[in-house]
């Protein structure tokens, strides 16, 4: 697996004293210091000061979040319950990354918050080298997964900590931030940085759980306040407060999807789910006559 200069873009930054990175064989190199970033043995490459610190502290949080932090994304949506609402949002995206391709060809993409690397392997599967892939994220045992489950040389996997200023600014056409936004304390800062990583005129596509809702917040405070124990959600948007705040780090919103609907208690809804004529139904019958309690948005928005 290659980190690559991005069709002749640099779009990382040195950790160490946040000069251009250039791509030097199999790995980068800062000019300015000279630290040099190459791949280990799991082919990642940690663009970070501290590696060791990074993957403390994710062990530290599964010890706090059992499983959450650890547990594979992989299987949860291939194989369980909510497989056919994982399809759904699949869809959803493959959709809108045609339709931005469609509308003009981009060279960089980046999943902000990758994962195990769902999204980016759909991606790929779908569109191959056509752009320059690239996905980040601080959790290394996920992105050690991720290469595993993508095994596609055109995915960059980049091991960084978002606090450090290792992305270059106006660096990507097209940024994924799904479903990582809800765990940020600081949500207005992490859209003021990804606002910046955008070049002029590309889109950000924002996932988003609708937590925020009363249909949801009846389930989450009151029917199984335990829920709020076992996620690590900081956040509970509903669709007006997350465009509120879009709109005020000057995204311009362009389409919104409303996807997910549920049943309001996650016991019930988890067995039902199963049943993909069951989750049909579901899907039909919200967006016809309650479009406002999905329970999740995709929201394209342009730079």
């Amino acid at each position: 697996m290659h980190l690559k200069e991005s069709r002749g873009v640099f779009v990382f930054n040195c950790p160490y004293c946040v000069a251009a990175l250039k791509k030097t064989g199999e790995g980068f190199t800062c000019n300015k210091c000279m630290a040099s970033f190459a791949p280990d043995k799991n082919g990642i490459y940690s663009i970070t000061k501290d590696k060791k610190k990074l993957v403390e502290e994710i062990k530290r949080l599964g010890k706090q979040k059992p499983g959450w932090y650890n547990e594979s994304q992989i299987v949860y949506v291939t194989n369980g319950p909510y497989k056919w609402q994982y399809i759904v949002r699949k869809q959803h995206l493959l959709d809108e990354i045609r339709r931005l391709y469609k509308k003009k060809k981009f060279n960089t993409y980046l999943d902000l918050g990758c994962g195990d690397g769902v999204n980016l392997k759909d991606i790929v599967d779908e569109f191959g080298d056509a752009f320059d892939i690239y996905g980040i994220d601080y959790n290394y045992d996920r992105l050690v997964r991720a290469k595993h489950f993508i095994k596609n040389k055109n995915v960059s996997l980049v091991h960084v900590d978002i606090n450090e200023d290792v992305i270059r600014p106006n660096s990507f056409d097209v940024i994924l931030f799904n479903h990582v936004l809800e765990h940020i304390h600081d949500d207005e800062g992490a859209l003021k940085k990804v606002h910046s990583y955008l070049k002029r005129g590309a889109h950000l596509i924002l996932g988003i759980p609708q937590e925020g809702i009363l249909y949801f917040q009846f389930r989450d405070r009151v029917l199984e306040p335990y829920i709020m124990w076992k996620t690590d959600h900081v956040q509970f948007y509903t669709e007006g407060s997350i465009s509120e705040k879009l709109k005020k780090h000057k995204f311009k919103i362009e389409k919104v999807v409303r996807m997910n609907y549920a049943f309001p208690h996650s016991i019930i809804d988890k067995h039902l789910r199963k049943y993909k004529r069951i989750h049909d139904v579901f899907e039909r019958v919200g967006s016809r006559f309650a479009p406002g309690i999905a329970g999740a948005l995709q929201i394209t928005c342009e730079k």
